[in-house]
């Protein structure tokens, strides 16, 4: 059987041969060069998916888009709440307003400007040690009337104090309102060690935030520990009146001491009126109004090609 060489082709028939190879070279080469990685890539995000399908799958959301798309919504209307029903966003932000409303007048009286927010502002950035010093004096002249003066300590503020000058009037004015308030429940004001002084003591301020990286805090809570005496029951208006509508000092912590009657003799009936009690309430404080949007933007889920 005769086969001829290439040499032997026709012309044409060669360059068809030429062609035909070139053109299978530059499919390798192209394939080599893009389509290899672009599968390698397709093959990683494969793998990613299945790995992403997985752990969905320990959750207890629905993969189906519809059946999420419904969760979705009823959440929402949990959040936003409607007409009659207010949602959690509006709950939490009454929540907080409740909770820091305790000064927000005394605040726009004393730093007075065009907005609450300017007054605010004003607030943090100009109160001064002679501010300190004015009400620290006030609740002293108040304390002179029960015979009583307040500790050395919290007459002035150190030269060196690293302690915001608005931090230390907040927590001043957080005592001054729980004297006022058991002054005006019949509670009586306990003497500390210190002859004179009365026993009450700031604790530390403390600072929430959001996130960790957040410089500064969203929320700052001013602690206020004291000793008073007297009844259950004034005791009992005491604790209604620190939570009425012109107040929001919770109690966090509480000791009561039974003190009985020094007449009283062994083996003897009585009846304890007088109790010392020892409290720890708080006052709360947002350093700048949060900005929380009043809608959210309707969100469509849908579902991704396998």
């Amino acid at each position: 059987m005769f086969i001829p060489e290439i040499k032997d082709w026709p012309a044409p028939h060669r360059k068809l041969l030429f062609a035909l190879l070139i053109a299978i070279v530059a499919i390798l080469l192209l394939a080599w060069l893009f389509l290899a990685p672009r599968l390698r890539q397709y093959q990683k995000t494969r793998e990613l998916c299945k790995e992403c399908e997985a752990e969905l799958a320990k959750w207890i959301w629905p993969s189906n888009a519809q059946q999420l798309q419904t969760q979705y919504n009823i959440s929402q209307e949990k959040l936003l709440g409607d007409e009659t029903i207010p949602g959690l966003r509006q709950i939490a932000t009454s929540a907080v307003q409740r909770a820091v409303s305790s000064f927000q007048e005394q605040i726009k009286t004393a730093y007075p400007a065009e907005t609450p927010e300017e007054s605010l502002q004003l607030f943090v950035n100009t109160a001064s040690r002679i501010d300190y010093r004015l009400f620290a004096n006030q609740i002293d002249q108040e304390l002179q009337k029960q015979n009583l003066h307040l500790p050395a300590a919290l007459l002035t503020v150190e030269e060196n104090s690293k302690t915001p000058i608005y931090q230390k009037v907040l927590h001043i004015w957080t005592l001054q309102k729980l004297l006022h308030i058991a002054l005006e429940s019949n509670l009586a004001i306990a003497p500390s060690a210190t002859e004179g002084e009365c026993e009450v003591a700031l604790l530390p301020v403390l600072s929430y935030r959001i996130n960790q990286s957040d410089t500064d805090p969203y929320l700052q809570e001013f602690p206020v520990k004291f000793t008073v005496t007297g009844t259950l029951d004034t005791f009992l208006a005491f604790l209604k009146a620190l939570q009425d509508n012109e107040a929001f000092l919770p109690v966090k912590q509480l000791a009561i001491e039974s003190r009985p009657p020094q007449e009283a003799t062994a083996g003897q009936d009585v009846v304890i009126q007088q109790h010392a009690f020892t409290v720890v309430c708080t006052s709360f404080f947002l350093p700048q109004q949060p900005e929380i949007p009043s809608e959210t933007a309707p969100t469509t889920i849908t579902s991704t090609p396998q």
